[in-house]
């Protein structure tokens, strides 16, 4: 059993609940015949709805069946930002989510800016020329890559593998974000001095005021998705 094959059973289901093929508080279809659905075997199949059932989308009651869980109770921040994307309007889970990047971020960057070493300032310098370049030729994928490379080295860069992993599980929705934003070379432009206001805060190891910068550079992305 592949844990590729497995993913691909788990986002089937979650596909087939956004379709509503599959409705909340009612059973799956039976062993056999969501194995044939999924096109997967048994074994694969149970382990996809092992670990639904751990994230909260699937409740399984022995002897009666397996239920789709209502949205609300879903607890995987993958599992709800899958569902949540694949829906007509992303404003909602890409505001909530830029609103937890702040809470996490502003404070990341006053760590950072007392514990960063050189390598990771050197990092930092070359993820931000990176978004420079990416700007100028209008690559909006490899801007999108140098903004998440800038804010995890950042991450890192507090030497809290807490904060560090953070917003691993929410990297479907910070690419949907990011990708949405840096379509717009305006808002690319300014987040190229932001990210030098950054940097240079944290290069003169000045919490405040590294603190202060990230706020800034959040604040535009929340008026940008406020007026999407």
């Amino acid at each position: 059993m592949g844990r590729d094959r497995v993913e691909k059973a788990i986002t089937q289901i979650l596909d087939s609940i956004c379709d509503g093929v599959f409705k909340e508080e009612s059973p799956l279809p039976a062993e056999a015949e969501l194995a044939r659905f999924l096109d997967v075997s048994r074994t694969t199949m149970r382990e996809a709805i092992r670990s639904l059932a751990v994230g909260g989308v699937l409740k399984v009651v022995h002897g009666t069946g397996t239920y789709v869980q209502p949205y609300r109770l879903w607890h995987d921040p993958r599992f709800i930002t899958h569902v949540a994307l694949l829906r007509s309007d992303h404003h909602d889970i890409e505001q909530e989510v830029l609103e937890l990047r702040r809470i996490i971020e502003v404070g990341a960057a006053r760590l950072a800016a007392q514990r960063c070493t050189q390598e990771q300032l050197e990092s930092l310098a070359q993820y931000k020329a990176d978004y420079e370049q990416a700007h100028a030729e209008d690559d909006i994928d490899r801007a999108v890559d140098a903004d998440l490379a800038f804010h995890g080295t950042i991450l890192e860069a507090t030497g809290n593998i807490y904060i560090a992993s953070s917003l691993n599980s929410l990297t479907e929705a910070l690419v949907a974000a990011r990708r949405q934003a840096a379509s717009d070379p305006a808002f690319r432009s300014l987040v190229v001095t932001q990210h030098v206001d950054v940097l240079e805060a944290l290069q003169a190891k000045d919490p405040q005021r590294a603190a202060d910068a990230m706020s800034a550079h959040m604040a535009p992305r929340q008026r940008q998705e406020a007026e999407n």
